[in-house]
């Protein structure tokens, strides 16, 4: 779905992200809308596991 495209009058949007009660435990990949294959990371997680998160995210494998 081009969601990028909509423009409801004040141009088109920056951003378009789903809408998600507060709970933890997902991840959600989207298109970033800035082209050349950009990403939204949308994570929604515990704050005692965000220090493992940054950890494995910046790691040599």
């Amino acid at each position: 779905m081009p969601v990028y495209d909509a423009d409801f009058g004040w141009g088109k949007p920056l951003a378009m992200l789903r809408a998600e009660a507060e709970r933890a435990g997902f991840v959600y990949l989207m298109d970033g809308g800035q082209g050349a294959g950009s990403v939204h990371v949308v994570i929604c997680t515990e704050a005692a596991i965000l220090s493992d998160f940054q950890r494995l995210l910046y790691a040599k494998f």
